[in-house]
């Protein structure tokens, strides 16, 4: 009994550390103005235009980039639509919200979607740390991946925070 409890102990103690490990990034790169936290397990590229980021399987996706050429919240989520239109075969939206996620205003649309003919779920975000430079966020995968990836992508979403 009391080893299955040290067992037990250990494999708790395990699981909870390497959820806990994760990778900071601040963006943009040459002039960051928020940093948002990846599992480490998750493969990250910056290069100058946008942050690529794909869970350790490969199956989720993610890309964060500055908007240029926005003065608004109305004309990021145009070119928010832009930039789906460029990537999705198809979108249907399922859902639109706003939340403050650590003191940042966040406008969330959840939405079913095609790419080469793979139905994906897709996850999209709109922020702004000081109400002038707008950022988009896409996740996308099948959607069993997603659900299998959802507490990830919570916490990625969760950790944004404003760099002061």
């Amino acid at each position: 009994m009391k080893k299955s409890l040290i067992i037990i102990v250990l494999s708790l103690f395990i699981n909870l550390c390497s959820i806990q490990a994760e990778t900071i990034v601040a963006y943009p790169d040459e002039d960051p103005v928020f940093s948002v936290n990846f599992p480490d397990s998750w493969n990250i590229k910056i290069d100058e235009e946008q942050l690529y980021a794909t869970s350790d399987d490969e199956s989720i996706y993610c890309g964060l980039q500055a908007l240029e050429n926005v003065e608004d919240l109305e004309d990021a989520l145009d070119a928010l639509s832009d930039e789906t239109d460029e990537i999705f075969d198809s979108i249907e939206v399922n859902e639109e919200g706003e939340a403050k996620i650590n003191n940042i205003p966040f406008v969330f649309i959840e939405a079913n979607g095609q790419v080469d003919d793979t139905v994906v779920k897709i996850s999209l975000a709109v922020f702004s740390t000081d109400g002038e430079t707008f950022f988009i966020g896409i996740f996308f995968g099948p959607p069993e991946m997603f659900k299998q990836h959802k507490k990830e992508i919570d916490g990625i979403v969760d950790s944004v925070e404003a760099i002061n």
